[in-house]
C-alpha cells in the first residue's frame, strides 16, 4: 500500500468512526433516489458506475456514495 492510499484510508476511518452515530444508528432505508448529470449512478454497484445508498434516521437523510 502506497502512503497515499493509507494516508486516504486512515482520513476515511477517522470519518467512519468519528460519524458512526450519524451513519450507522437507527438507520433505514429509504425509497429516494441520488442522481448526478453525466455521473452513471447504481444502487448495486457496477464498474463504472457511483454506487449510491439512501438511508433516513429521524431527522436526516444519508447519502452514502
Amino acid at each position: 500500500m502506497t502512503a497515499s492510499l493509507r494516508a486516504a484510508m486512515r482520513s476515511s476511518y477517522d470519518f467512519l468512526v468519528g460519524y458512526q452515530n450519524l451513519l450507522r444508528d437507527q438507520v433505514v432505508s429509504a425509497a429516494d433516489a441520488v442522481t448526478m448529470t453525466e455521473v452513471p449512478t447504481s444502487t448495486d454497484g457496477p464498474a463504472g458506475a457511483v454506487w449510491t445508498l439512501v438511508e433516513s434516521r429521524p431527522g436526516a437523510a444519508v447519502v452514502h456514495l
